[in-house]
């Protein structure tokens, strides 16, 4: 399990007339336009911001902090997200390292430790009138937000770094670090748009990732040539499509935080591509030590989440439910879509009956509408 996962805060989710659920694994909210599906994730950001934002489609979002305070930032010291040093005071201080992930959130700060255990240590605002000021700088170590002005540009340039004395600050840093991903984002990109991509270190302080058209990856040996290298586009010169699709599987490659909240994933993408997509998201956003949250009104989307879950899940029964005990759980690698029941959902999916304006659905294939 992914370190900080341990203490992933969100535990349960209340929406009116569906009920409570606990998320784990894939939880995909579906719906039409202006039906409240970008509002339910900005609830979920808000809350695990700690903001003092009114909930607007969630009902109640139910977060927990962790039993102790010490082995939280024992594990974000050593995912290298904060680190704890002496000042010139002698007094302790905790100083973070790694910025929120697609939010606002506090910038880098410096707290005192004696700070930090009273933030902690305050019972937060039941009325969430006030802002918690825990979550307010510690949040952020939970959480990734893929909406598209993020998904657009998670795959720019940016400065290298000393990866023996440092931890990775952005996407890219990590993924310098993670030959599986390498390898998993470069097929990826073959198989859906024919084009190869690869992360391009020549530039001395600069990381950046190249693209070419044939789909052919230049040698390991060319790699090393910033010569070579320079002839290469930079994916910044690539199309909407092609930066918010690699932005989107890069960052559920990497897991870097055990919540992952994805906006419209299909936007900017044709139907075959936007199909490719929720078959990448329904094998890799299913794991269960991670929580990913996708918004969607598009059946290619879903249609491919469906696909990739069934293969994965050994069966068609993607969701148990309990409607007594008004909670709704989803076995790890299943997902779980809560959404409005309308005519572009309804030939793909199987409807449970669970609220007035919202219906759970699974995985199981239905007859056509």
């Amino acid at each position: 399990m992914t370190q900080p996962a341990v203490f992933n805060p969100l535990k349960s989710i209340a929406v009116p007339n569906a009920g409570s659920m606990v998320p784990r694994g894939l939880t995909v909210i579906i719906g039409p336009n202006s039906s409240g599906k970008t509002q339910m994730l900005k609830d979920l950001q808000a809350r695990l911001l700690g903001q003092s934002r009114k909930l607007v489609v969630c009902e109640r979002i139910d977060l927990e902090r962790p039993p102790a305070l010490d082995p939280l930032l024992d594990i974000l010291c050593s995912t290298r997200q904060i680190r704890r040093k002496v000042d010139k005071k002698n007094r302790q201080v905790v100083e973070s390292l790694m910025p929120g992930l697609g939010h606002n959130s506090q910038s880098h700060w410096t707290l005192q430790f004696t700070e930090v255990q009273q933030f902690f240590n305050t019972n937060p605002d039941p009325a969430h009138q006030k802002a918690d000021q825990f979550l307010e700088h510690f949040g952020r170590s939970f959480l990734s937000s893929l909406f598209l002005d993020r998904r657009l540009v998670v795959t720019n340039t940016v400065d290298s770094f000393d990866y023996e004395n440092q931890g990775p600050s952005n996407e890219l840093q990590a993924l310098y670090l993670d030959k599986g991903a390498k390898e998993k984002l470069a097929e990826e990109a073959i198989r859906v748009f024919g084009k190869a991509i690869w992360l391009d270190n020549t530039r001395a302080n600069r990381l950046c990732l190249r693209v070419s058209d044939d789909g052919k990856m230049p040698s390991a040996e060319d790699r090393l040539e910033p010569e070579k290298m320079r002839g290469y586009r930079l994916i910044e010169e690539e199309g909407d499509g092609f930066k918010s699709y690699m932005g989107t599987c890069l960052s559920l490659l990497l897991g870097q935080r055990p919540i992952c909240l994805i906006d419209e994933p299909e936007l900017c993408l044709h139907p075959p591509q936007a199909y490719a997509l929720g078959r990448f998201i329904g094998k890799y956003g299913t794991s269960s030590d991670h929580v990913t949250f996708v918004a969607t009104h598009s059946s290619h989307i879903l249609r491919g989440i469906i696909e990739a879950t069934k293969k994965l899940g050994g069966g068609p029964a993607g969701l148990q439910h309990d409607l007594g005990a008004d909670r709704k759980r989803v076995p790890p690698r299943r997902p779980l879509c809560l959404g409005r029941r309308h005519r572009r959902v309804r030939g793909h999916l199987r409807t449970l009956p669970a609220a007035e304006n919202s219906r759970l659905y699974h995985g199981r294939p239905g007859p056509p509408s």
